[in-house]
């Protein structure tokens, strides 16, 4: 079953919940490990971003809370690796067990390890992360005064737009 954003938190007692730097207002989701087992993960959140779930991995999953990314490990019920950047708005999967983040202004590539690389800023106010292709990045920067396309080399880290930051 693959992971499940919750609208709802489930009724205490209900489902076992394990929980991931938790306090206050938390994201909430359901997984379903190799034995067929639910559990729900309780993570706290970032600094605002936005909220996702991606599989990466047989058994490792991306979470996004609200700015905050966490690699967990489905199976085993723990956290593999937490990102430093708070702030993360979106995410997308890019080879399988790497992840690319943006927050408005750098994008940020990351495996279950840590972070790999992080741009500088690249965006005045905005990134749209659109695929991922053969070691790729496509999206969109906002540039002041309209969205640019950009594309980013992983391997290399060489970043290409049509617009530049000059801050």
């Amino acid at each position: 079953m693959k992971p499940v954003l919750l609208n709802h938190i489930p009724e205490s007692g209900s489902i076992e919940e394990v929980r991931f730097d938790a306090i206050g207002d938390c994201t909430w989701i359901k997984f379903q490990d190799s034995n067929y087992l639910d559990w729900v993960g309780v993570f706290g959140m970032g600094w605002g971003g936005g909220d996702d779930v991606i599989q990466i991995g047989h058994n490792v999953v991306f979470v996004l809370s609200n700015g905050q990314g966490y690699f967990i490990d489905v199976n085993e019920r723990k956290l593999l690796c937490k990102t430093e950047c708070d702030y993360l708005k979106s995410i997308i999967q890019a080879d399988p067990d790497t992840v690319i983040a943006a927050t408005d202004t750098e994008v940020y590539v990351y495996n279950i390890n840590g972070l790999v690389f992080a741009t500088k800023r690249i965006a005045s106010d905005g990134i749209n992360l659109k695929s991922f292709a053969s070691g790729i990045v496509i999206g969109e920067v906002w540039g002041i005064d309209k969205w640019y396309p950009f594309s980013l080399n992983i391997e290399n880290q060489h970043h290409k737009c049509s617009w530049s930051c000059t801050w």
